[in-house]
């Protein structure tokens, strides 16, 4: 009880991980559209450069300042890179309508990309096998209505030693009655199948690697 406790803890944990990941990917883009739709590109002058130990890594607090119409406006750049230093000048781009709102001009949306690569990979892991199944479940009606319909049988099922989330990927092979041998990937696992199982398979025009299956004896 407490493994799958735990399994299920694991699963939440990740899953809200990549709806906050993808969440703020998604905020990163839209602020990086609207900076990039009203404002304005210019250079600013870093002023200070102010570093805070965590405990275990240190932060970087990089401020500067720019003139807009012989106003001068300041503040945190919210951006720290590699060869930052006090007096360095660097782009930014600013609201038209409030220069006092900033961002980094260069490589805005590389972190939303790394964020949304995240998220979609965390979300991927624990909801594509349902989104797996889905896709599967809308192809197998479709190659069921123009596919070449074959008997065949389970004849392998080689389970790979990686798991995610309990879950680990599997390649099946099934044979039909004249022993032509169709094979399929299942990065979710293939738990709904046994070697044995009596299956049907729809074949489109790609032959062997162009099909769909589906259990109709499970061998138990």
């Amino acid at each position: 009880m407490k493994k799958d406790n735990g399994r299920v803890s694991a699963f939440i944990l990740v899953l809200l991980s990549g709806i906050i990941f993808t969440g703020i990917a998604c905020f990163m883009f839209i602020r990086t559209a609207d900076f990039s739709e009203n404002g304005e590109k210019t250079s600013a002058k870093i002023t200070r450069i102010e570093e805070r130990y965590n405990g275990e890594d240190t932060d970087y607090y990089v401020y500067v300042e720019f003139f807009v119409d012989g106003v001068k406006y300041g503040g945190r750049l919210g951006t720290y890179e590699i060869g930052f230093t006090e007096g360095k000048t660097v782009p930014i781009i600013y609201k038209r309508d409030n220069p006092s709102e900033f961002i980094y001009g260069k490589r805005n949306n590389f972190f939303a990309v790394l964020f949304l690569i995240a998220g979609l990979f965390l979300l991927f892991l624990t909801v594509g096998v349902y989104v797996a199944k889905f896709f599967s479940f809308i192809k197998l009606a479709a190659y069921k209505r123009s596919g070449r319909k074959v008997f065949a049988t389970v004849t392998r099922i080689e389970v790979s030693d990686k798991s995610f989330f309990g879950r680990r990927p599997a390649l099946a092979s099934f044979t039909d009655e004249e022993g032509m041998i169709y094979e399929k990937n299942y990065f979710f696992g293939a738990e709904e199948f046994k070697e044995g199982d009596s299956v049907t398979i729809y074949v489109k025009s790609g032959g062997a690697d162009d099909f769909a299956v589906e259990n109709i004896n499970k061998n138990e």
